[in-house]
């Protein structure tokens, strides 16, 4: 997928893994298996703040990074409608 001219896919969270310590990101090959497009702990853990900071050193990673940040905000937003509706 392209966000303008930055390219959004999951190779970048596999060179993630292969080339950084987990202890930085938190992530295993499972959390970014396609399959189980609905394990909401494996979103959680793709979006958060540690994954997209350790993603920098990743090259021609920008794309994936907005895409992660922007779903990090709407988890948020919805949580906080979710408080107020409830």
């Amino acid at each position: 997928m392209l966000l303008g001219d930055k390219l959004i896919h999951i190779d970048y969270l596999f060179q993630l893994i292969e080339s950084s310590s987990k202890i930085n990101h938190g992530l295993v090959k499972l959390n970014i298996i396609p399959k189980d497009r609905q394990n909401y702990s494996s979103c959680e853990k793709i979006s958060n703040k540690s994954v997209i900071n350790t993603l920098v050193s990743i090259p021609n990673s920008l794309g994936i990074r907005i895409y992660l940040e922007v779903n990090l905000c709407l988890n948020i937003v919805s949580r906080i409608v979710r408080f107020f509706v409830s």
